[in-house]
């Protein structure tokens, strides 16, 4: 389980990289701009970590995807990335913690000699007062949010510099809507990543490059070591 563990981080990196460079993440970014209003921001993103995290078992997997995005959906909104932080990690922990698909949660009561839903069942006790209690801050922490105040240009700047380096294409979603479908259909963590990883290098090659060897370059050095750019735009540079 150790071993799996290491290979699932490792895989992480390398679907965050794809992702990224092939437009997926930037055109979640894009759309939640576009939909998302800064009050009700953290109390959904925080839910549908918690339900992404809940399917896929994985609270590596669940931050290193959506929640990527919704950081950058965050520093687009204005909101302290502290805070958005807090959101996506909260909500993928609790997912995580109470989902059958999760390695650890399969571990503890397997050592224990237990049922892991009796396991589950068990740790209801803590985590739905937790859950409901962090629904709350975010909800009173979205509302003390001052939308009326905030600059738009700055998310039309943002929006703006992600359509001029990347290819947004609803198209791309459904690259992540597979990974979570393989999770559901209790796929491995590991696999369903890596499958992930393949679909986004595929994505990236189809949407974003022309198949050039400065394009496969790109790629393949996001895929080992992460994406960078530099479009002027600081809080795009950031992904």
């Amino acid at each position: 389980n150790a071993i799996e563990v290491s290979l699932i981080l490792m895989t992480v990196g390398t679907v965050i990289g794809s992702w990224i460079v092939s437009g997926i993440v930037p055109t979640i970014i894009y759309y939640g701009l576009e939909i998302l209003s800064p009050k009700i921001f953290l109390l959904v993103g925080f839910i549908i970590c918690c339900v992404i995290s809940f399917f896929v078992g994985s609270s590596y997997s669940a931050i290193a995807t959506l929640g990527v995005a919704f950081m950058g959906i965050g520093l687009g909104l204005g909101i302290n990335p502290g805070l958005t932080a807090g959101m996506v990690v909260s909500g993928a922990i609790f997912g995580d913690k109470m989902s059958p698909f999760s390695d650890t949660t399969n571990l503890a009561p397997a050592v224990a000699g237990t049922d892991i839903f009796k396991h589950i069942n068990s740790m209801l006790y803590t985590t739905v007062p937790a859950l409901v209690i962090s629904a709350v801050l975010f909800t009173i922490q979205g509302f003390r949010i001052d939308s009326d105040t905030m600059d738009m240009s700055v998310i039309r700047d943002i929006n703006n510099t992600l359509s001029a380096n990347f290819n947004i294409n609803p198209i791309l979603l459904i690259v992540p809507l597979i990974t979570i479908a393989l999770a559901i259909m209790k796929m491995p963590a590991l696999i369903a990543l890596l499958m992930g990883a393949v679909a986004g290098t595929i994505a990236a090659f189809i949407f974003q490059f022309d198949g050039t060897l400065e394009g496969t370059q790109t790629i393949l050095n996001a895929l080992g070591n992460g994406f960078s750019m530099d479009s002027g735009n600081a809080a795009v540079d950031r992904l």
